[in-house]
C-alpha cells in the first residue's frame, strides 16, 4: 500500500530523503541532489513552465491498521 504526494517541488522534496534514480534504484537525497533539482526547476519556471514533483511513501499496512484502521480490500 502507498501513499503518494503531488505538489510543488520546493514542497514535496523538503518532505523526502530519497529519490529512484534512472534504474528505479532509491539513492540518498543528498544537499547537492537537491540542489540540482531546485537549479532544473527555477531554469524551467523562468521560461513560464509549470513544474510538479510527485512522491511515493511505501506503508506497511500492519503498522497502519494501528493508526487508521481500515479494510483496504473493500477501498
Amino acid at each position: 500500500m502507498c501513499i503518494y504526494l503531488k505538489g510543488a517541488p520546493e514542497t514535496v522534496i523538503a518532505r523526502c530523503t530519497t529519490m529512484l534514480d534512472s534504474n528505479e534504484k532509491p539513492t540518498d537525497l543528498d544537499t547537492c541532489l537537491r540542489a540540482k533539482i531546485y537549479e532544473a526547476n527555477e531554469r524551467f519556471a523562468s521560461k513560464g513552465e509549470r513544474v510538479l514533483a510527485f512522491a511515493r511513501l511505501e506503508l506497511n499496512e500492519s503498522k497502519l491498521q494501528e493508526y487508521a484502521p481500515f479494510d483496504s480490500k473493500k477501498w
